[in-house]
């Protein structure tokens, strides 16, 4: 038993890492739906729009810093492939949007913004403790 155990695992874990490593800056405009979802598996959410085109969304977490937004035509090529957890995105952000509208810009309730200056250890310790008692 332990054999076929240390066997699955020596199959198993490449594949699994090799999913969660996938390339989106490989990914070029054209491409069509089943080799986005062969090079990076099924979306977590997928959102389809009037025009037929939809939007499959990426996010590389729980610890990573990039969620990819690729949106497919009505043909279900490949039209874009954005990194949306930047800059660029979050100053998209407005006051009373939705929760589906961030969620469609990549921004989920999980996530947290902080700009650090230079400040004692201590300080940002208890500034964190005090926001997250909130």
């Amino acid at each position: 038993m332990n054999t076929i155990l240390s066997r699955a695992v020596l199959v198993l874990f490449p594949a699994l890492f090799a999913a969660g490593c996938a390339n989106f800056a490989a990914i070029e405009p054209g491409a069509s739906a089943q080799q986005i979802e062969t090079l990076a598996g099924a979306p977590a959410n997928v959102w389809k729009n009037a025009d037929g085109s939809e939007v499959w969304e990426y996010p590389r977490g729980p610890f990573g810093v990039e969620t990819y937004m690729v949106t497919l035509g009505p043909d279900r090529a490949v039209r874009e492939v954005r990194q949306v957890l930047s800059e660029e995105t979050i100053s998209k952000l407005q006051a009373g949007m939705s929760r589906e509208d961030r969620t469609r810009l990549g921004i989920t309730d999980g996530l947290v913004r902080m700009s650090v200056g230079l400040e004692a250890t201590e300080e940002l310790i208890e500034d964190l403790g005090q926001a997250l008692t909130k």
